[in-house]
């Protein structure tokens, strides 16, 4: 046998090796130490610990969050997905996720959050949203981690980001926009009034750089799960819980993040397009960060009008761009037309019907 086809054949049993050492060690990991090939993938890489969380209604959504985010990855950057589920996700969405893992290098842990947030304040959020408050005490060996809503689209590595030193900031965020851009007035008097904090000094949540080390090393998290659950006076839930309790116990150790990084998909045409919004945009964020944003956002935030549900929503067709490329591009699509049908045939059907066709539908879904 020649030297050729011994090097091929080394190399094809190279190839059967780590194909096996795939199937055995699986793309899963909590902390970021070597466990299984991820691990060992993982070295001489930058590892960022990521954080995002989703009930049943939007695995779909946050699978396309992980894969927009891993299609725009730099080759030394190590993804570290750690996603808070409620106890009953859908194997269905474990599975696809973890495929997912498998087409890139990054590895992927669920956990498993029971009843945590179940004793809230009754309003009209889900649970989940509170599970990012509890982060410093999920990934105890990490020193920081990126977290992010999956109502968004990662354009760009987020290296530099996850690098942004963060001190002695609990935080760090990009700051509210919807205070000049939306009722400015009535929403700084309302943080105000609620959070008694300065409205300037807020950050939206979607996407949120955490100190977990000090947030450990000050008890933090124990301080903000209270926070969340009091809400306002014991009474009721503040209007966006899990960002007005970062604001209110953060408040003073929060550092801003650049425009680009939490680049709001709704307000953007607005600010280029009116000298409304541009004016007091360029003053909020400086001229230069506001132009960056605009041209080369690394992670815009669809608020407000979800593209999902509105195609013809600002810059949806970036997000469905993404869509398309991922096993559930049908399932979002067949969602959406069946709750347009449910509504539409609600204003003339009997509810005795309609709930007949909604439970069909739902049954199809599930399929």
């Amino acid at each position: 046998m020649g030297n050729f086809a011994k090097k091929v054949l080394i190399l094809l049993g190279l190839l059967v090796l780590l194909l096996v050492l795939w199937q055995i060690f699986p793309a899963t990991s909590r902390d970021g130490t070597d466990k299984g090939i991820s691990g060992i993938m993982s070295r001489n890489k930058t590892v960022i610990p990521i954080i995002l969380s989703s009930d049943n209604n939007y695995a779909p959504q946050m699978y396309i969050t992980m894969f927009s985010a891993l299609k725009n990855a730099h080759k030394d950057t190590f993804y570290q997905f750690n996603l808070l589920i409620p106890s009953n996700f859908d194997k269905k969405y474990r599975e696809e996720i973890l495929e997912l893992g498998k087409k890139y290098i990054c590895s992927i842990d669920f956990i498993d959050m029971g009843d945590a947030f179940s004793d809230v304040l009754p309003g009209s959020y889900p649970s989940v949203v509170y599970y990012r408050l509890m982060a410093a005490d999920l990934l105890p060996d990490c020193e920081k981690c990126l977290y992010m809503d999956v109502d968004v689209i990662v354009f760009d590595d987020l290296g530099e980001l996850y690098n942004t030193d963060l001190k002695d900031y609990y935080i760090a965020g990009v700051r509210d926009a919807w205070i000049f851009s939306r009722n400015p007035k009535e929403r700084s008097e309302q943080i105000s009034s609620i959070l008694n904090i300065d409205a300037r000094k807020c950050i939206n949540s979607g996407v949120v750089l955490m100190n977990l080390n000090l947030i450990r090393r000050d008890g933090l998290a124990e301080k903000l799960i209270s926070v969340a659950k009091y809400g306002i006076d014991g009474k009721k839930p503040f209007p966006y819980p899990d960002q007005d309790t970062l604001n209110k116990v953060c408040c003073d150790r929060i550092k801003f993040l650049d425009l680009k990084y939490n680049a709001y998909a709704c307000i953007f045409p607005e600010l280029e397009q009116s000298q409304k919004f541009q004016k007091p945009a360029e003053v909020f964020f400086g001229k230069k960060q506001f132009a960056e944003a605009c041209k080369h956002p690394c992670i815009i935030h669809f608020i407000g009008i979800k593209p999902w549900a509105n195609p013809a929503a600002l810059h949806a067709n970036l997000w469905w761009e993404y869509a398309r490329q991922t096993p559930f591009y049908e399932e979002i699509l067949y969602r959406q037309v069946t709750k347009n049908a449910c509504q539409d045939y609600g204003k003339i059907l009997p509810e005795r019907i309609r709930n007949g066709i909604r439970n069909h539908l739902q049954e199809q879904l599930q399929k």
